[in-house]
C-alpha cells in the first residue's frame, strides 16, 4: 500500500513540475486551478486556430 502511495506522490509532483513549465512557455501568469489553466490554453488555441 505503501508503494502506490509513493508512486501517486510522485506522479503529484511531475504532474505538478509539468504545469509550471508549460505555463512558463505561454504566460507569466500563475493559475490558480487546472480549470484556469485549460480555459487559458483552450482560449490561446481558439486564438491560433482563427489566424491560421
Amino acid at each position: 500500500m505503501e508503494l502506490i502511495w509513493n508512486e501517486r506522490k510522485c506522479e503529484e509532483k511531475v504532474h505538478q513540475a509539468l504545469d509550471k513549465a508549460v505555463d512558463k512557455c505561454y504566460t507569466k501568469k500563475s493559475f490558480k486551478n487546472d480549470k484556469e489553466r485549460i480555459e487559458f490554453l483552450f482560449e490561446l488555441y481558439a486564438e491560433y486556430i482563427s489566424v491560421s
